[in-house]
């Protein structure tokens, strides 16, 4: 399992590669919120960092898209149409909130595929995935590419923290990527750039 602390450092790594314009404060604010999602889901944070990057590459938290049915939110793009029956669809824009509902999304497909290429890729589309087409297999292919990505950036995270142990402290985890709840309300109104 990763460390709250790798995770932290290594999305907000990948967050800085990809949207240099976003503060620093925010980026952490979004890399320990995905931190703690992964944790209080008990998934592996590198299979949603590549849902992200296969989902939303700009890292844009407002981001609505319309669908051919509903229309996809936030950071992983959530369904509204498809998703509405899970808990907190309503707040997929939040990063944690979002992260939440993709992981559920990624059990529920495990459960149903099993470690197969279709579990992954149906989360873009479960249909597609059941008939192995083409675009379905392309969607995980990228999905693959990104988790190569995102695992790059864990290890130099990593390596950074071993050669500089005073990168930690400098902004340890706050306790959501520890202990988790959900973020806590100074997470969620912490926008400070």
């Amino acid at each position: 399992m990763v460390s709250a602390t790798v995770c932290v450092l290594g999305f907000s790594l990948l967050i800085a590669g990809e949207n240099p314009r976003m503060g620093k404060d925010t980026r952490y604010w979004v890399a320990t919120n995905l931190c703690a999602a992964a944790h209080d889901a008990g998934l592996d944070p590198r299979l949603l960092g590549a849902y992200l990057l296969n989902e939303n590459r700009g890292f844009d938290l407002r981001s609505v898209r319309p669908a051919k049915v509903g229309a996809d939110h936030g950071l992983f793009q959530i369904n509204s149409h498809y998703q509405h029956d899970r808990p907190n669809v309503t707040r997929a824009h939040h990063p944690y909130y979002g992260a939440l509902l993709a992981a559920g999304i990624l059990q529920d497909n495990l459960k149903a595929y099993g470690w197969t290429w279709q579990a992954f890729a149906a989360y873009w589309s479960q249909e597609q995935a059941r008939r192995g087409t083409i675009d379905a297999k392309a969607y995980y292919r990228r999905f693959v590419t990104h988790y190569g990505r995102i695992a790059q950036r864990f290890r130099l995270a990593q390596a950074t923290l071993e050669s500089d142990p005073s990168v930690a402290q400098a902004r340890a985890p706050v306790p959501i990527a520890i202990g988790g709840r959900g973020p806590d309300a100074s997470q969620r109104t912490n926008k400070r750039e």
